[in-house]
């Protein structure tokens, strides 16, 4: 596994453990790990990644910063 995919991976876990921090009212736990996925997101080298993913990274601070946390939480998830 290369480092690209380990991030991306890291990435795919926070983001499901944000939706399940906000399912569960834990909005705590959410906004730490949305802190976590915009860190990781800032390291990944975008120009590599292939342009569907690279569509993805780049909303992911658009897609966290919503007010409504329901729809925060479907996106997380897709």
């Amino acid at each position: 596994m290369t480092k690209t995919q380990l991030e991306l991976a890291s990435i795919s876990m926070d983001l499901k453990r944000v939706s399940l921090g906000l399912y569960r009212n834990s909005n705590l736990v959410a906004d730490r790990f949305s802190q976590e996925v915009i860190k990781r997101s800032k390291k990944l080298p975008v120009r590599s990644l292939k342009p569907y993913i690279r569509t993805l990274v780049k909303n992911l601070t658009t897609m966290l910063s919503q007010k409504d946390k329901q729809k925060v939480a479907e996106d997380a998830l897709i």
